[in-house]
């Protein structure tokens, strides 16, 4: 048995996950990585080349972020958990300070500050909900970090900047049904109910992406995990559905020449009231 379990979700991202796996091996502490693949092409080759002790989890299908991270859960011999993706970096010393600040039995977890790779400036110390229309909003965005939030109890965080107690990850299970997004809300608001998130004051970096497009295949699993994560937790559902109808409807129109992104968010918001769990194989072409 070891400290920590390093899980990291890869799908197609061979060379760019070997080098985080590299990143990741200059932690201090005592952990294990494992790797759950949604059915990427030559990963695991690559992983084998590389790494002798890396444990490999193949999906064969792309099962979305919850289901493959619930996988290789089942292989995780660690007490606390790290449910990380490519391109996520760490101070050398996170395992270790995380650890240390979240021994109490009623803390279930301890988050880090997510800045821009190679600052302090902060990419979100958290994020808060509109408990009524459920609109998100990131706090302290690009904003230096002076330790303004480190008392704040904020309503979620990405699942990448925090360490989870194993124990905490096996009474509350990521959501399946949520393949892209929102299981990282739906987790925190369940497991609050119950245990405490602690800041820990050591960093996560990530190289940021400017905004793009969002495609319609990420589109749909976007809004069809905000309905979900609404079905569970909006105790205002009668007036979240049509705003959030009102809303889609506005923004859908924005892209009415693009076929498959304008049908998208009618497709994603319909589908979020139905339970189908979604996984995709390379024959398949539609969601």
């Amino acid at each position: 048995m070891v400290d920590t379990s390093i899980i990291l979700l890869s799908f197609n991202e061979g060379i760019e996950i070997v080098n985080t796996v590299k990143k990741l091996k200059e932690l201090d502490g005592d952990y294990e990585i494992i790797i759950t693949d949604n059915g990427s092409d030559n990963t695991e080759e690559l992983m084998k080349k590389e790494f002798e002790d890396v444990i490999f989890v193949r999906n064969g299908k792309n099962l979305g972020s919850p289901a493959a991270f619930n996988r290789a859960l089942e292989k995780a011999s660690g007490k606390y958990i790290l449910m990380t993706q490519k391109d996520v970096f760490y101070d050398k010393d996170f395992l270790v300070k995380m650890i240390n600040n979240i021994q109490e039995e009623d803390i279930g977890a301890g988050v880090g500050k997510f800045y821009y790779l190679n600052s302090k400036k902060l990419i979100s110390a958290g994020y808060k909900r509109n408990k009524i229309t459920s609109k998100v909003f990131s706090v302290g965005k690009n904003e230096e970090d002076k330790g303004q939030y480190d008392d704040k109890d904020l309503d979620y965080y990405g699942g990448g900047l925090m360490l989870i107690k194993k124990k905490v990850l096996d009474e509350f299970k990521l959501d399946d049904r949520m393949f892209l997004g929102e299981h990282d809300a739906d987790f925190c608001l369940r497991m609050k109910n119950k245990y405490k998130i602690k800041r820990v004051d050591t960093g996560v970096y990530h190289d940021a992406d400017e905004e793009r497009e969002i495609p319609a295949f990420r589109m749909f699993h976007s809004i069809r995990g905000r309905v979900i994560l609404n079905r569970k937790h909006n105790k205002f559902l009668p007036i979240f559905i049509p705003l959030y109808f009102g809303n889609l409807v506005l923004k859908s129109l924005k892209n009415i020449n693009k076929k498959d992104l304008f049908l998208s968010y009618y497709k994603g918001f319909f589908s979020g009231f139905g339970n189908k769990v979604f996984s995709y194989g390379t024959e398949d072409k539609k969601y």
